[in-house]
């Protein structure tokens, strides 16, 4: 039986067993994107040097929803299991463990049903928690500390409506070949900062109380936000760090919803290349939300500025960078400046506007004519 909520137009469906399946918003749909694109890559890629891989999502849900005609979508657990079982059925000689986290004990119970109906092969093994996520991650920590040899890691977490605070996140990331991708709620964190009650959350998800000492706590707007994101991502202190600004959704019903920030994703690893990746999914999302809001020239997002604008920014960082005399090959330029918010065909339209305006010399060793990869090499004049 269907049940819409007239206000919103928004469908609620009931599975075999009565249970109500939620409704997905449009923005959280490119946010499953995002995902579905990165752990694609990030097992594809990882799989060509080990065969043990790892995957924890530290806020499950029962991933079970429903798109705005009632059709089921499947939530971030059932593409995981899906992702992975399609990469060991390829033949490689891979395994891959996952573990879904789920404080409520019946959704808990709902997406072990569910994930129960996924056909995998003997390669893929999966356990659906239930608990906090705090006390299970301790546990998970001291299971992947006594592994023998080295299994990348990716866990999938959120530090503060499902808190896993970010001393935490440090012990995650000091494991070999781990990243983690993070779901920062800023709308609920930005009202919480202007109550007192909530501030023993914030010493809680910080591991400290100097937080209320921070910038942050003096500004409003737009540069309250990027003070606090500039902060947590110093805080969690890994080497590289990636983000993407997701806006309300427009069943959200708000002012302008495509101007204003209500989560962040940011991806935190100690390998350049994983930066790298994550910024080439998060690029392509960037287009899924150009179609919910128009141009991109009209939005907010921090990769979504016209290509003149960001082309020209880049060329002025890069000159910054490495003074004259500099040589450096594609690939060690694009690892350097990993955490800046440009992809390959940005970094490839800045150099070679530099070049015609003999800033710079390449030296094309690997790529023909006016191509650009890897191995060629930059000297900047």
């Amino acid at each position: 039986m269907t049940n819409r909520k007239a206000a919103l137009l928004i469908p609620e469906r009931e599975d075999s067993s009565g249970d109500s399946l939620s409704y997905l918003k449009h923005v959280s749909r490119i946010k499953h994107e995002i995902f579905n694109g990165y752990f694609g890559a990030w097992a594809g890629i990882l799989s060509r040097w080990f065969n043990d891989l790892a995957y924890f999502d530290c806020f499950a849900g029962d991933g079970r929803y429903v798109d705005e005609h009632g059709q089921p979508l499947p939530g971030s657990p059932q593409r995981a299991v899906g992702i992975a079982a399609s990469l060991v059925s390829k033949g490689k000689k891979l395994s891959l463990t996952l573990g879904f986290i789920e404080r409520d004990g019946s959704k808990a119970a709902r997406l072990r049903e569910s994930l129960g109906a996924i056909a995998t092969p003997s390669g893929v093994q999966w356990n659906v928690l239930a608990g906090d996520a705090h006390d299970l991650v301790a546990e998970i920590l001291k299971t992947l500390r006594n592994r023998t040899g080295t299994v990348p890691t990716l866990f999938f977490v959120d530090p503060y409506g499902h808190p896993l605070p970010v001393p935490v996140l440090k012990k995650l990331l000091a494991i070999s070949k781990s990243e983690v991708l993070v779901n920062l709620m800023w709308y609920r964190i930005n009202m919480d900062l202007g109550n007192v009650d909530r501030f023993e959350h914030f010493n809680y998800m910080f591991g400290h109380e100097k937080w209320i000492d921070q910038q942050f706590m003096h500004l409003t707007g737009r540069a309250r936000e990027e003070s606090f994101l500039k902060y947590f991502e110093q805080e969690v202190g890994a080497p590289y760090h990636v983000h993407f600004a997701m806006p309300y959704s427009p069943e959200d019903k708000v002012a302008a919803p495509d101007k204003r920030r209500k989560f962040y994703l940011v991806h935190f690893s100690s390998n350049p290349r994983a930066a790298t990746v994550m910024k080439e999914v998060m690029r392509r999302a960037e287009k899924n939300l150009a179609q919910l809001y128009g141009s991109l020239n009209q939005s907010s997002f921090d990769f979504a500025k016209p290509d003149n604008l960001r082309i020209s920014e880049l060329t002025r960082t890069l000159c910054a960078r490495f003074p004259a005399g500099r040589q450096i090959t594609f690939r060690d330029l694009l690892d350097r400046t990993a955490n800046l918010p440009y992809v390959q065909p940005d970094y490839r339209q800045a150099l070679k506007q530099l070049e015609s305006e003999g800033r710079v010399n390449i030296d094309r060793r690997e790529s023909k004519r006016t191509g650009l990869t890897d191995g060629d090499i930059i000297r900047f004049q």
